[in-house]
């Protein structure tokens, strides 16, 4: 009975392993396909890239001050 629970362990670690080890392709994640470029949308399905850009920051902007915005009194 033991031997059951050890090997079905040894089972859950190297499936674990397989998944999250394998290397990813980099391509489209919903059809797979390779990236074009750089392009910001996949040429088969249209899926959009996540894109890191500096200019996608959440914060305020340099023009705006705390005092300029509208919840703030």
């Amino acid at each position: 009975m033991i031997y059951a629970s050890i090997a079905f362990a040894i089972f859950l670690l190297v499936v674990v392993a397989v998944k999250y080890l394998a290397p990813t392709p980099k391509g489209c994640p919903q059809c797979g396909q390779g990236r074009v470029d750089d392009h910001p949308l996949c040429t088969n399905c249209g899926w959009i890239f996540d894109v890191d850009d500096e200019d996608d920051d959440d914060g305020p902007h340099e023009s705006e001050s705390e005092s300029e915005l509208p919840w703030s009194t």
